[in-house]
């Protein structure tokens, strides 16, 4: 531990491999998937090298680094929820819209097939407007059921720059909906 916090980077290589094992096995624990867990334990030991100058020497690094390790698991949980959220919800509307569009075929309800029209438009161009970077991660990860790996993959970007453009592209695309929503009518 000296070592590393003199800047020894070798020194924080042998404790990461010292301790890894039982930090993925807390992130598991907390998060639910191998995914999640690794993604927690990379942003944890990020922190930990950076933040190596507030160990107080007086912990055991084991312990130090496993509550980093939960933190940053309950992070990435919070993470996973959201966008198991709006994933569901984008499924759930997609099948809404296929079952109204099906009785509305029965019942000839055109105004109906209108309004959801309107809306799809709505979304679309809200989707059309955002800037580039944050366009392209919504698109390829909302739209075409893309995972973060994937869409890394097509963008030629890290998977934690893909989370920080879906987060705020999804901000600004929620922002701009509601004004149009609330223009529209809808809420």
């Amino acid at each position: 531990m000296a070592a590393w916090r003199s800047g020894d980077a070798s020194a924080f290589s042998e404790i990461v491999r010292l301790h890894h094992r039982r930090l993925f096995a807390v992130a598991y624990h907390k998060t639910g998937n191998a995914e999640s867990a690794a993604d927690a334990v990379q942003v944890a030991l990020h922190n930990a090298y950076r933040a190596v100058g507030r160990f107080n020497g007086t912990d055991d690094v084991g312990n130090w680094l496993t509550s980093i390790v939960v933190n940053a698991a309950r992070d990435e949980s919070r993470r996973n929820v959201r966008h198991r959220r709006i994933a569901h919800r984008a499924t759930e509307s997609a099948e809404y819209r296929l079952r109204v569009r099906d009785a509305e075929r029965s019942r000839g309800d055109r105004a109906h097939r209108l309004e959801l029209l309107d809306l799809g438009r709505i979304l679309s161009e809200g989707i059309g407007a955002l800037p580039d970077p944050y366009r392209r991660a919504v698109e390829l990860f909302h739209v075409h059921g893309m995972s973060i790996e994937q869409v890394s993959d097509e963008l030629a970007t890290n998977p934690n720059t893909v989370k920080t453009r879906l987060a705020r592209g999804r901000g600004l695309l929620q922002r701009s909906l509601e004004k149009r929503l609330r223009e529209g009518g809808y809420l």
